[in-house]
């Protein structure tokens, strides 16, 4: 009987990922749309405008904190 293949936990893929020119351009991506949202809050005309941009970042540096390849042992 076969089993299973293990699967590799966040790090180890983290790990794999880190040299990797495309993961490279999509953490660049996030973060440049985190820095555009950041400028954005300027044009927000109401509360409920700045929540939804706060939400957005909140996000993003979520997925940045996630993502992030220095934190990997």
């Amino acid at each position: 009987m076969n089993s299973p293949l293990p699967k590799p936990t966040l790090d180890a893929a983290l790990a794999d990922l880190a040299a990797n020119d495309s993961f490279k351009v999509v953490l660049k991506f996030i973060r440049d749309s985190r820095e555009g949202a950041i400028a954005d809050f300027s044009s927000c005309e109401n509360p409920h405008d700045v929540m939804k941009n706060a939400g957005g970042i909140a996000r993003m540096d979520e997925l940045l904190s996630i993502l992030d390849v220095s934190q990997v042992a």
